[in-house]
This record gives structure tokens, sequence and C-alpha cells, in this order.
């Protein structure tokens, strides 16, 4: 962060020398550091609460051997795996949510510079409000990713192995943002799917709320949700993925 150093000279008997430190880029530091924790706070929160279901919604019960059993019920195919989805996501709604209330709870009571930093401009409501549409956007794409993961694995086991390396990756957008200005953000940022949600909270938290922003955010993951459905209802109607090697 930039700053602006000058001295200031006070004329007594002996010439002293008063350093003082001025921000000049009209950002507050410590909105700053809260837009930092933040994203990652939703990165792990939210890939911990869908990551072991997922694995045992599909994966646990071909195991089990107890999906033959399931499917012997009147309900359709397409329903059953849109059931598991949401159940999936919902679960890293949850996580994501009570970290969100821990967080800000920890933050306005347990500190003192971030503390202030939610009530700048209100920015407590835009925190939460900002972290929940991160949350629930990020949840439905990971539950569908770890749910493709899982019906390609045939154990638990090997369905983590599947979504390990592959969802490091969701690190990254985090790095790439580290030192990005929200005045530096463009609209094809909105158009890139996983990066395109720590860009929207950061925005958000910073007090801009742009409509064309949230927008492009919700098409496009909206989008690559139903590219992943497809491919996953394709795979929930194959016996090879959905009984495994049973």
């Amino acid at each position: 962060m930039p700053f602006d150093w000058f001295v200031e000279t006070k004329w007594n008997k002996s010439v002293s020398y008063v350093i003082k430190t001025k921000n000049v880029n009209g950002e507050d530091s410590s909105l700053g550091m809260v837009s930092m924790f933040a994203p990652l706070l939703i990165i792990m929160t939210i890939i911990a609460g869908c990551l072991p279901s997922a694995n045992d919604m599909f994966a646990g019960e071909k195991e089990k051997n107890t999906m033959e059993g399931l499917l012997m019920t009147p309900v359709k195919k397409i329903h059953l795996i849109i059931g598991k989805w949401l159940a999936i996501s919902t679960l890293g709604m949850i996580s994501g949510i009570l970290s969100l209330v821990t967080f800000v709870v920890f933050i306005q009571y347990f500190t003192e510079n971030l503390g202030k930093a939610l009530d700048l401009f209100s920015h407590l409501g835009i925190f939460s409000i900002s972290l929940l549409l991160g949350i629930v956007l990020f949840s439905l794409l990971v539950g569908m990713i770890l749910s493709i993961f899982s019906l390609l694995a045939n154990t638990v086991k090997e369905a983590q192995n599947y979504a390990s390396p592959v969802l490091m990756l969701a690190f990254i957008p985090y790095f790439l943002l580290a030192g990005t200005s929200i005045n530096e953000l463009t609209n094809i940022d909105f158009l890139i799917p996983v990066y395109n949600v720590y860009a929207l909270i950061k925005q958000l938290l910073y007090g801009v709320f742009d409509m064309t922003s949230i927008g492009l955010v919700t098409l496009s993951i909206g989008v690559v949700i139903a590219c992943l459905f497809a491919i996953a209802n394709i795979l929930f109607s194959k016996s090879k993925w959905i009984l495994g090697k049973s």
C-alpha cells in the first residue's frame, strides 16, 4: 500500500523530527484485510462442507451397494440427482453461513481495526450480503463438480483422489485477485467461472453495487452449472457409472 511520507519540524531549543504516515490511495487498510480473508473463508468452508457428503451420496452408495435399492424406488433418476446435488450444496451453504457468522462476530467483538472496517458505510450489511451471495453461487457450483467426480468413482477413497487435485485449482483465483484493485475489474472478470465469484465479493465488500456485474456472474455460473448438470445426468443414466463395478 503506498504511503506519503512527510517530515514535521518543531522548533524549541532544538530541532526534532517526527515522521508520520498518510494513506493516499483512499482505501481503508482494515477493509482491505477483510476483503482478503473473506474469499479464503468461502473456499475452505464450502469445500469442507460439500466434499464428505458428495463422496458418500454417490461413490459411497456404490461402495455399500445401496444404490440399487434407491433406483428401485418410484422416483425418476433426474429427481434423484437433483435432490442429491441440492443436498450436497445445502450442506456447503450451511457450513459457509456458520463460518460467516463466526467470522463477523469475531471481527466485531474481538478486534479493533477490523471491526471499524465493517462499520464504515454500513459495511457490516454489505459484507454479509456479499458473502451470502458468494456462498450460494459457489456452493451450487462446487456441489455439482463434486457430484460428477463421485459418479466417476467406485469408492469414497477414489472419489477423494479425483476431487482433491482439481479443487486445489479453486485457490488460484484468490491469489490472482489479491493484488487487484476493484477499479481494475472489467466485465470479462465477471464472466470467468469461480474467478468471477471472488471478484464480485471483493467489489461488493468495497460498497460497489453493480447490477451488471451481479447479472454476469449469475449468468456465467448458471451456464456452467447447466452444462455440468447435463454431464452428470448422462452419467447417472448409465449403469456403468451409477452402479460401479458391482
